[in-house]
């Protein structure tokens, strides 16, 4: 049998697949399992089998056109990818490596640690792993499935109860998955030659939000966290009776819907998966206010004991999110004012910054005219966008320094633009998510030669600030008040790579800056006026 053969000192023999000389991957290490659907995973402390084969990519909850067909289970979905250089394997008993834990975007409703472009996975670390060995900053690196849309995140009272008869924790089903997973890796990695004390954990979009929320968890077992594009401020959870309403959708979409004496929850359970996942078209899932884990009170929630030291960032280009939300909304050319102000409602209904103001927020002619909104319906779909864009994924950034004045707290901005030509929508954009193909760099092949050398430069930067932060340093001084203003933060872009600004106006430009001002005062205006 090929591959390379390692003795883990608890989880006996495990075969990896070889990249190149000097990495060794591991593939689809299962790290919890799913007793039922809506139950709690339970942490695996043993592998299925020895030899353990880690070659193959480990399976997915759902088939996807972005996975190259992947194998897709609900019940085997819980597994994990691991990379290290060959070097920390063969010296696992004597220094240990930083670990770089990766949680992957969807918005809470799809994704994967394999979501592939141009053929390759997004998420594969072995470049950056063969950077942080010739920079002589070696780290291990972790990206982790977990359960996504209705089963990792519906939610009812039938299913609190189910949850409680159980004497497990209530939904968060996916929350608590990457948790179990953050367990796996606390116990298991210093078998593969890493820190279990000197572990990072990064997150895109929902990921950072999920890496957001385990930074609240009382016992989280790492040191830092980067949030990439994503924070409980921007994009928080849901009530009860919000979930509520989105699982009566469920119930009614899902085949035999109506049998008699069939509970929700068992109606729920015995509908075929592929049914479920996909009866209700959505681009989002949410959390739920568990009154545990998970408050509706962002702001107090922030205010624990031993924080982890946090990075955190956005793109220039975060409004595409929201344009590809509206559009999905936008069934004709144009939508009623009233279908359409509803829509960009439930994108900024979960915002911890306007709390329950929405309905002024979009009303307020100061913050319309601050971004140039002169309509109700699509017509104006671009510059709504750029508001629903600020206000969930930048804005919170400054926000939340500003809730945290004597809290370390590292602010960066990527201006650094897509140089794949086959990617149209994000073309020439600091697209949301484009921190995911910098830091891994999977494709740089697919580089138009006119883009190769600004990619590099911006890929160069953001892969040493991630490396420098997994290791302890500071590439740049915390974020506070000071007689010049609110910085210094770090950019990152085409032009040099990475610079240093000292004002949030060097960042992001005097107008932008004007804007920020404007929400958040009307933001602090509204919650005088309730």
């Amino acid at each position: 049998m090929g591959g390379y053969h390692f003795k883990h000192e608890r989880l006996s023999e495990v075969i990896g697949l070889e990249r190149g000389t000097d990495i060794v991957q591991f593939r689809g290490i299962p790290y919890a399992a799913i007793p039922a659907r809506f139950r709690q995973s339970t942490l695996n402390d043993t592998l299925p089998s020895q030899p353990f084969d880690a070659r193959q990519p480990g399976q997915v909850y759902r088939p996807s056109s972005f996975l190259g067909g992947i194998p897709a289970t609900e019940y085997g979905c819980l597994n994990l990818n691991i990379t290290a250089p060959t070097g920390a394997l063969e010296n696992a008993e004597n220094d240990k490596v930083p670990v770089l834990v990766f949680i992957h975007g969807g918005g809470f409703i799809s994704g994967s640690q394999c979501i592939a472009f141009n053929g390759r996975e997004i998420s594969d670390p072995t470049n950056l792993i063969q950077v942080s060995r010739k920079c002589n900053q070696a780290v291990i690196v972790v990206t982790i499935n977990y359960r996504v849309g209705p089963l990792g995140f519906l939610a009812s009272k039938d299913l609190v109860t189910y949850n409680k008869t159980h004497g497990e924790p209530v939904g968060n089903y996916g929350l608590h998955d990457q948790a179990r997973a953050l367990d796996w890796v606390s116990r298991f990695i210093h078998g593969f030659g890493g820190d279990p004390g000197n572990i990072t954990v990064n997150g895109t979009s929902a990921g950072a939000i999920s890496t957001h929320y385990h930074t609240l968890f009382p016992d989280h077992k790492f040191k830092r966290a980067i949030l990439s594009s994503g924070t409980i401020i921007g994009l928080g959870p849901q009530t009860m009776d919000e979930h509520e309403a989105n699982l009566s959708k469920y119930v009614e979409a899902v085949p035999n819907s109506n049998q008699p004496n069939c509970t929700t929850v068992e109606l729920l359970q015995s509908a075929p998966v592929q049914e479920l996942v996909t009866a209700v078209p959505a681009f989002l899932s949410y959390p739920l206010v568990d009154g545990q884990w998970v408050t509706r009170d962002v702001r107090n929630s922030l205010a624990i004991e031993n924080p982890p030291d946090i990075m955190i960032g956005s793109c220039a280009y975060e409004q595409d999110v929201s344009e590809m939300l509206l559009e999905h909304a936008t069934t004709t050319k144009t939508l009623s004012d009233d279908r359409f102000l509803l829509t960009v409602k439930d994108i900024l209904s979960t915002n911890g910054i306007f709390h329950d103001a929405v309905d002024l927020l979009i009303a307020d002619r100061v913050i319309r005219e601050a971004y140039n909104i002169r309509r109700n319906d699509s017509a104006d779909l671009q510059n709504w966008a750029a508001l629903i864009g600020d206000i969930t994924l930048r804005i919170p950034l400054v926000f939340m320094a500003s809730l945290q004045p004597d809290r370390p707290m590292l602010i960066y901005e990527i201006t650094a633009t897509n140089p794949f030509t086959n990617s149209s929508m994000h073309y020439q954009k600091a697209n949301h998510g484009i921190n995911d193909f910098l830091l891994f760099d999977v494709a740089e092949d697919a580089v138009p030669e006119k883009h190769l050398e600004e990619w590099r430069r911006a890929v160069a930067a953001l892969q040493s600030v991630w490396l420098d932060f997994c290791h302890g340093l500071t590439p740049w001084p915390p974020a506070k008040s000071s007689g010049i203003g609110f910085g210094p933060f770090y950019r990152i872009d085409n032009t040099v790579g990475g610079a240093v600004c000292q004002t949030l106006d060097e960042l992001v430009g005097k107008p932008t800056v004007k804007r920020w001002s404007i929400v958040l005062r009307q933001a602090r205006k509204f919650q005088t006026q309730k």
